[in-house]
């Protein structure tokens, strides 16, 4: 990779093996940009990369951070009070898709069976925590929303939605 001239790499993995080539490219002299995905958004990602092989990678994720969200406050107390640890990557987005489902559940009555919870799924329009989940008419969310994190000081920080980005 290095001798390819590239000025990035983009791994498309998880944080264990990333944090080996991060280490293998860095070590090799190259000076590109490294980036990754949620499968590499972990600071044992930082921990099997080195922290000076890890600065500046660029991590993306579907995942928002719910630390930072100024409306998940109560949800990270209650998380962290519940479990004993802080919310991982995913854990807002799973309790506002939950809460969508139970949405949905609650319009259906007496008559909640697997199929009319598909059905009302579909129609759903449920304001989360991390987004609102809604589908278009070919079944995508209706908005999708990837964030931007990056290591920086040996640790993984958020910079912000995707969408907001300059």
């Amino acid at each position: 990779m290095k001798g390819s001239g590239a000025d990035a790499v983009f791994y498309a993995g998880y944080y264990c093996d990333f944090g080996l080539l991060a280490k293998a490219l860095r070590n090799a002299g190259f000076k590109g940009q490294l980036m990754s995905g949620d499968g590499s958004e972990d600071a044992k990602y930082i921990s099997g990369a080195g922290a000076a092989a890890a600065e500046g990678t660029l991590l993306s994720c579907q995942c928002s951070d719910i630390q930072s969200n100024p409306k998940g406050a109560s949800f990270v107390s209650a998380y962290n009070k519940a479990f004993g640890v802080a919310p991982g990557a995913y854990s807002a987005e799973a309790y506002d898709v939950t809460n969508a489902i139970i949405s949905v559940m609650k319009g259906l009555g007496s008559n909640i069976n697997r199929g009319a919870i598909a059905s009302g799924f579909a129609t759903v329009d449920y304001q989360g925590l991390t987004k609102q989940i809604k589908f278009d008419s070919t079944h995508n969310l209706a908005q999708q929303t990837a964030f931007l994190y990056q290591v920086k000081n040996g640790k993984i920080t958020y910079l912000g939605d995707l969408t907001k980005l300059v």
